[in-house]
């Protein structure tokens, strides 16, 4: 199996300033090329360079200060906390949403147990009437019955 020839160093530099690019944070005060030329300024902590400076190989005066380090460090952790707040947020949501789910299910069942006493409840009643109108009826008929003798 053939060996893989080493990536160019242009090649890696690229690669490197995609990265800077994509994980880097951007300055407040840009180095003099990206204010030239209109761009973002973009560093990572270990790095020397922006990655706009980067990636064209270009000399880059980005001087960052302990205060900006500071700063961009205490910002991040900033982020980090509210998307922690985030976070549980949602998950307080989702068992809220739970919660609600099991509620409407104990109701519907609950329902459901009302629904069958009431159709019971009716049919009961049902046969009730049934059979005191069949007692009623009876009870027409005998007194309805006409004695046999008649006397004038």
């Amino acid at each position: 199996m053939p060996k893989s020839q080493p990536k160019s160093s242009t090649t890696r530099r690229k690669q490197l300033a995609d990265f800077v690019n994509s994980s880097g944070d951007i300055m407040v005060k840009a180095c003099s090329t990206c204010v030239k030329h209109g761009r973002v300024c973009k560093v990572h902590v270990r790095s020397g360079k922006c990655s706009a400076c980067r990636r064209r190989g270009q000399h880059c005066n980005l001087q960052v200060t302990h205060s900006e380090w500071t700063r961009l460090r205490t910002e991040k952790e900033r982020l980090r906390s509210a998307l922690r707040e985030v976070a549980d947020e949602q998950a307080n949501a989702r068992e809220a949403l739970s919660a609600a789910y099991m509620k409407g299910m104990r109701l519907r069942r609950e329902m459901d147990l009302l629904d069958e006493e009431a159709s019971e409840a009716i049919a009961v009643e049902e046969r009730n009437i049934e059979e005191l109108e069949a007692i009623e009826r009876q009870e027409a008929a005998e007194t309805m019955e006409f004695p046999t003798r008649i006397t004038f």
